[in-house]
């Protein structure tokens, strides 16, 4: 049971921050490309921060007059979901080419954009216009995208410096495999989103295994074939401007959706905001099993739920939390935290698992019939190796 505890701790601080980094999500499509005239101040990170908790409490507010209001809406916020890939893809397999934007030769047979209208392009020394976007399945543009393209930070091509920060587009984050891997990661981590919800099961036993499996299956072939599409319907360049700020401040995948940008737009608002009430829902049931199983007698003050059944005090708790990441205000930089906590959590499952399969234990009987501690061992040896650390800039806990 202490076992357990530590590693319920740990899920629970990771799914926490997971609120944090999907409001913040939810602010950067709003203040960047719905309603960027909601700026306060002149500092971008302010501006999240300060939106960030105000929904982080809006969204609590919501949690907490009862998760079946909640429930209604996830329908809802999956349908926005499966609406925006739909066109996603609806959009690439139409008409591309129409997005030009200006781009300049770099050193070393590279190139970087310019923050230039494209009507405005023969301002800037060797600039020209191209198109952002290719027509699908151009072979040649898919395997220019295949290979790796790490940079420093303030770099507009590998090992080119800025000249102009005015101008240049220019990397904002040193990206490696690692850093790049810890930032897509908590997308991810939805495995254990059937476990969070056990309690509101009918079957448990029956729904979780068949749940995570059919989900992980269909989000890995949605995430592949999206990646696929996207490496053959735009250039390398377009796909790392993060900010768009070549193609006058769009997020690309807006302008190749079928049949208006708002239509992602509006999607990607609503799912982070459906996943930020699912982590707001799920960590304070977490804490409040911890603390209702008195693993940890400190924890004894969360093991107390309203007259309607929610667990406000560790909801309060997950608040608190969420409120420091979404102090932090950047996702690039919430997601490494984020990613830590999962993988340190996973790797601690998987050693549970392996240790009581090889003691043999008689509490230990999984039902699942393609279990092997194999796979579990294997799970749990690479995920804490200090190289991630050194990448991700943290200490091991």
């Amino acid at each position: 049971p202490q076992f357990g505890g530590s590693v319920g701790l740990i899920f629970f601080l990771g799914v926490s921050f997971a609120a944090s980094m999907y409001i913040i999500g939810a602010i950067e499509i709003l203040m960047n490309y719905l309603v960027p005239e909601m700026a306060v101040f002149a500092d971008k990170w302010n501006n999240m921060r300060m939106y960030g908790v105000l929904l982080l409490l809006l969204l609590a507010a919501i949690v907490a007059v009862g998760v079946k209001y909640v429930n209604k809406l996830a329908t809802v916020f999956l349908a926005c979901v499966i609406v925006s890939i739909v066109c996603i893809w609806v959009g690439i397999l139409g008409s591309l080419g129409d997005q030009d934007v200006c781009q300049v030769s770099a050193a070393g047979n590279s190139s970087y954009l310019v923050k230039i209208a494209t009507e405005n392009c023969s301002a800037v020394a060797g600039a020209q216009v191209v198109s952002g976007l290719t027509r699908l399945l151009d072979l040649d543009n898919f395997k220019s995208n295949l290979g790796p393209y790490y940079m420093q930070s303030n770099q507009i091509a590998p090992g080119v410096p800025v000249q102009n920060r005015e101008v240049d587009v220019f990397n904002d984050l040193t990206t490696s495999f690692t850093v790049l891997l810890a930032i897509f990661f908590p997308s991810v981590t939805g495995i254990m989103a059937g476990s969070n919800r056990s309690g509101d099961l009918k079957d448990a036993q029956s729904s979780i295994p068949k749940g995570t499996i059919a989900a992980n299956l269909t989000t890995t072939v949605i995430y592949l074939v999206t990646a696929v599409l996207c490496g053959a319907a735009a250039t390398r360049q377009v796909l790392i401007d993060k900010y768009g700020e070549s193609i006058d401040g769009a997020l690309i995948m807006s302008l190749i959706a079928f049949p208006h940008p708002y239509v992602v737009l509006i999607g990607c608002l609503l799912s982070t905001i459906g996943a930020a009430l699912q982590s707001l829902i799920g960590a304070p049931r977490l804490l409040y099993a911890i603390a209702s199983d008195d693993v940890v007698p400190i924890l004894k003050f969360f093991s107390v739920t309203s007259s309607n059944g929610e667990p406000l005090r560790a909801l309060l708790a997950t608040i608190a939390i969420a409120a420091v990441g979404c102090a932090i205000g950047n996702v690039d930089l919430v997601a490494p935290i984020i990613t830590m906590f999962f993988l340190v959590c996973y790797a601690c499952v998987n050693l549970a698992c392996t240790l009581q399969s090889l003691l043999g234990l008689l509490t230990w009987r999984p039902r699942f019939t393609l279990y092997h501690w194999g796979t579990s061992l294997l799970g749990s040896g690479p995920l804490p190796h200090p190289h991630v650390h050194q990448q991700l800039g943290t200490t091991p806990l």
